[in-house]
């Protein structure tokens, strides 16, 4: 079984990858890697031993070049026969540790073999920088002069002691681990890594990582600190409480709002809590417009059922006002009117004329009607035909066609005998009395008068049978023969006649209902146009008359005038209210006996993004009057309607944009000037965080490259340290996870501190700022001792282990 170094569990491997930074099975177990360590650490002193050897003259016994390496593969292969593994990751580890502990003092022996020749010398004081330079490996040279000074002694001494220490272990490896140790200086010092005071570069680490981010964003937009600063700074709360916009969001900058995207992908969480902080900002602020439901359906049934318990009532009692006035426009029936005829066949023939067909029944039996009730016939006047001329009525036959007359006495008894040629005048069962006869012959024209006595002579001696009734010509063939003469006859005559207004008025609600009725059940039709023109006609009748100018024959008093033009305002007021725009179908019934709008269709027909929305508003301020709180019941849905175009996460989107826009109309007639520029300042508000987050989205360009600086990590995303944690045999497989976990928490620390920055402007602002005396983590992990360490470690060993 092999052990595992990083865990202190053994496991199944043996060896380690130095790709995976895991253990693999190599066989062999833990004893077997103790083996492997404990020769490897054998061989490490050898090469030590062996450059010795190659540093002796031939004559003292030293080595040749080919001598040397000879002996190095003999180390190699004589431990190999003891059972290690020369290639095993333990017998490298060990071999590398071998040759660190031999070069160890390297340093300190240069430094005080140089401080014994400065002593003597007399410049022991002098030569102490360069003395405390080489102890440290170039580290650092105790401070006290010019950073470029220092830089270059500590550059020397690090190239001293890496040569020295590479070449310890091979001669051939001197110039490499020279070059390395003289290279390591520089790069941590300009990385600001290695301790405190050491010039301008290592105060400027110190500072607050805010502080270097935000210089570095301010460097990758182009602008200084003080622009940066300015141009962020915010200008008070405006219409939304609560609300500040981002960096990104003030910016609109292509590398800010690419740089928003790596952070939220990236897992920093600042961008995302100060979104959710707007996103709740934004449904407080549509809260004082009006309350948000749960959903749209709530708000559009509770508005529905408050506008539907206000305006059915109204519409009934508005209804029964007209009717009570027009009932006291002629409430006794005295007006005369005459009703528009022939203007009503007019408008039927112009719509249902000559080739319709399956229409036009109503409207034919409203102009019956008002035929029946509007008209009177006149009856022909017949000539005296030829018959009735040669056989004329005489006083005796017409006295007898009366029955006769009653009587047994005097001249009526005398009357009754046979040969006086008066039979049958006298007639005591059918016939009248004397006084009755002589009235009816009198009024007929027979005789002059109605006396009893006058009517005896008439008839005495059969002179009845020569008198007639019409004493103006001798005969009625005469009368015949003067009418012949005058042309024909006139024949019958249909006239008009005025009717009480009420009977207008009942024809013309009829005409309206039959109208009514056809639009419901079939729309606009040819018969339900020709309905409507006829009671235009009727109206213009009335108000005709109603305005001084009735016809001859027509009356329509001054009162009468003035209830009816009540009665039609009220009529008019009624109909704009109830009965103009989409409030209509809240009482028009369909062909169910339901009425076509109700419940919660009616607040979406009144807020809609419809063409007609500014109209579909105003009727509904006419629908409701002074009502505000039923405008604030669709202020409600509206609202709630407004904030249902949040997506899952409730957050507003662009569909909020597309939604004020297409209800643009509606809004302006429908909010208060306060209320609308509160829609509209969260419509910006989301518009610019859609904006912030659109931008930028490139790759390859100006804008990506900046973002690769800004997003560098300095010295733990340099190369060269990167090759020196991975390619180290036997800590490699340490160091290597151990970098890219310092890296990990290092970019994860400049994101989160980055993604607040970008969060809050006025944190940005306050990191522009110098002075600040925040110190990064990372800075006070490097002043520690251990940190200290840890550093001059690495920077020994390095020199080494790149050599090898």
């Amino acid at each position: 079984m092999a052990f595992d170094l990083a865990t202190a569990r053994p496991v199944k491997a043996g060896g380690f990858d130095l790709a995976t930074a895991k253990p693999v099975d190599e066989s062999g177990g833990f004893m077997q890697g103790v083996g492997n360590l404990a020769a490897g650490a054998v061989r490490g002193a050898g090469s030590i031993g062996a450059t010795v050897m190659r540093a002796l003259p031939n004559a003292l016994g030293g080595d040749t070049a080919q001598e040397n390496a000879v002996r190095r593969q003999s180390m190699d292969d004589a431990l190999q026969s003891m059972g290690a593994e020369p290639d095993s990751w333990m017998y490298q580890g060990g071999k590398l540790g071998g040759e660190i502990a031999g070069t160890a003092g390297a340093g300190g022996v240069a430094g005080n073999a140089i401080a014994r020749l400065a002593n003597v010398a007399g410049y022991g004081a002098k030569a102490a920088p360069l003395v405390q330079a080489l102890q440290s490996s170039g580290m650092t040279t105790g401070g006290g002069m010019s950073t470029i000074r220092d830089l270059a002694m500590r550059t020397g001494a690090g190239a001293t002691v890496g040569g020295i220490s590479a070449g310890m272990v091979d001669p051939r490896d001197s110039g490499i681990g020279a070059m390395i140790g003289g290279a390591l200086p520089g790069a941590l010092k300009v990385a600001g890594a290695i301790g405190r005071g050491t010039g301008d570069l290592v105060r400027y680490v110190k500072r607050p990582p805010e502080t270097h981010l935000a210089n570095k964003l301010a460097q990758s937009l182009g602008m200084s600190a003080d622009e940066l600063a300015q141009t962020v700074t915010q200008r008070g709360p405006g219409m939304i409480p609560g609300y500040q916009a981002t960096v990104p969001q003030i910016l609109q900058n292509p590398i800010t709002s690419q740089l928003q995207r790596t952070l939220k992908t990236a897992g920093a969480n600042g961008l995302g809590d100060a979104e959710r902080v707007q996103q709740g900002a934004y449904r407080n602020a549509l809260e004082r417009v009006a309350p948000i439901d749960l959903t749209v359906q709530d708000a559009a049934q509770r508005a529905g059922g408050a506008l539907e318990a206000y305006a059915k009532p109204a519409h009934l009692k508005a209804g029964e006002k007209v009717d009570r006035l027009f009932e006291a426009v002629d409430p006794f029936n005295e007006s005369a009117l005459y009703l528009p005829i022939d203007e009503m066949m007019a408008q039927k023939s112009r719509y249902l004329g000559e080739g319709t067909f399956g229409t036009g029944g109503k409207a034919a039996e409203a102009i019956a009607t008002a035929k029946r009730v509007g008209t009177q016939e006149i009856p022909a006047v017949a000539p005296l035909a030829k018959e009735t001329a040669n056989n004329s009525q005489t006083l005796e036959k017409a006295v007898r066609s009366m029955g006769g007359m009653k009587g047994g006495s005097g001249e009526l008894r005398d009357l009754g005998i046979k040969q006086s040629g008066t039979t049958g005048l006298i007639n005591n069962k059918t016939g009248k009395s004397a006084d009755l006869v002589a009235e009816e012959m009198h009024r007929r024209g027979f005789i002059p008068d109605n006396d009893p006595a006058t009517l005896m002579d008439a008839l005495r001696n059969g002179g009845g049978r020569k008198i007639y009734a019409n004493d103006q010509v001798e005969s009625n063939g005469m009368q015949r023969l003067s009418e012949f003469a005058m042309g024909d006859a006139p024949g019958a005559e249909t006239i008009a006649k005025t009717v009480p207004f009420n009977t207008v008025q009942n024809l013309r609600s009829s005409m309206n209902e039959a109208w009514k009725k056809i639009v419901a059940k079939d729309g606009a039709t040819k018969e339900s146009a020709a309905l409507k023109k006829m009671i235009d006609e009727v109206d213009f009748r009335i108000n005709r008359a109603a305005g001084g100018s009735a016809a001859p024959g027509e009356f329509f008093a001054k009162d009468m005038a003035d209830t009816y033009r009540e009665a039609l305002a009220a009529h008019g007021a009624k109909k704009a209210q109830f009965e103009t725009g989409p409030q209509i179908g809240m009482f028009r019934q369909g062909g169910d006996g339901q009425t076509a709008l109700q419940g919660a269709e009616i607040p979406g027909k009144f807020f809609s993004g419809r063409r007609s929305q500014v109209e579909d508003v105003k009727a509904f301020k006419k629908l409701i009057g002074n009502r505000s709180d039923l405008a604030d019941e669709l202020k409600r849905y509206a609202v709630t309607e407004g904030a249902g175009t949040s997506n899952v996460a409730g957050d507003l989107t662009s569909k909020y944009l597309k939604w004020m826009e297409s209800r643009s109309g509606a809004s302006r007639e429908l909010f208060t000037e306060q209320e609308l520029a509160t829609l509209k300042e969260v419509g910006k508000a989301v518009e610019r965080g859609i904006g912030a987050e659109s931008l930028g989205r490139v790759s390859g360009s100006d804008t990506a490259q900046k973002l690769e600086a800004l997003n560098n990590l300095g010295l733990l995303d340099s190369k060269t340290v990167n090759l020196l944690a991975t390619r180290i045999p036997g800590i490699g497989a340490f160091t290597g996870p151990m970098l890219s976990r310092l890296r990990e928490t290092a970019a994860g620390t400049r994101n989160n501190a980055l993604s607040k920055l970008l969060a809050n402007p006025d944190e940005l602002v306050q990191a522009l700022q110098p002075g600040s005396s925040q110190r990064s983590k990372l800075m006070q992990l490097m002043d520690t001792k251990k940190g200290q360490q840890t550093l001059q470690m690495l920077y020994r060993t390095a020199p080494v282990t790149y050599a090898q």
